[in-house]
């Protein structure tokens, strides 16, 4: 994970983060390099990547506190998911990136 751009409160709070939690995706790449790592691939979710990603993970949560079982968790659950989704909505998806780094230690 790794930072867009700058992070609204709110979406902090949401997130449970704090801003210097992630750095930019240059600032973890560069970290990496200055620890002596090579770079062996680098691929970053695209905006449609991260939805499919986000909305499958709410559509999840929704089912499971929908099925027929009962589960004392259920209304956290549902309420927990539902400001996730809506704070995907208002901020993640220009906020956070996801990217996945392959390095090798030379």
């Amino acid at each position: 994970r790794f930072w867009r751009r700058p992070r609204e409160q709110e979406y902090l709070k949401l997130f449970d983060a704090t801003a210097s939690q992630f750095g930019s995706a240059t600032d973890v790449l560069l970290g990496c390099l200055d620890a002596g790592l090579h770079l062996v691939t680098l691929s970053r979710s695209s905006d449609d990547e991260w939805d499919e990603y986000e909305t499958s993970y709410a559509q999840a949560v929704l089912d499971y506190v929908a099925r027929p079982v009962d589960d004392p968790d259920d209304v956290s659950m549902y309420e927990r998911i539902t400001k996730w989704n809506e704070g995907y909505k208002k901020w993640g998806r220009t906020t956070l990136g996801f990217g996945i780094t392959v390095f090798q230690k030379v």
